[in-house]
């Protein structure tokens, strides 16, 4: 680390337009990041992640109830793996990932 104020910082990229991610699936993160999911309804959406595949580590959980938007969102360092699942209920769950970069 050099003096104060030359060491590089992160920032946040663009959020990743590519293909929809999917509930109950498991992906590898590309660089560091964040993932955000929103689901509508009652239910228990969880998140998961670290070194394992299928990740075991829950970082974040977050219960709805009917006629409500809950969210999550979870911290992901490169390399490790990550899920969004939910638990209870069948409704929609958007998941979005935005890295950091250099």
């Amino acid at each position: 680390m050099g003096a104060r104020g030359t060491t590089p910082r992160k920032r946040l990229g663009d959020w990743d337009a590519g293909a929809p991610y999917v509930k109950d699936t498991v992906y590898q993160a590309p660089s560091d990041g964040f993932v955000v999911a929103q689901s509508n309804g009652n239910g228990n959406t969880v998140g998961y992640t670290d070194s394992f595949t299928p990740p075991t580590t829950l970082r974040q959980s977050n219960f709805g109830s009917p006629g409500t938007i809950s969210s999550i969102s979870l911290p992901v360092k490169k390399g490790e793996y990550w899920e969004v699942a939910r638990l209870v209920g069948g409704t929609t769950t958007t998941i979005f990932w935005i890295p950091l970069e250099p």
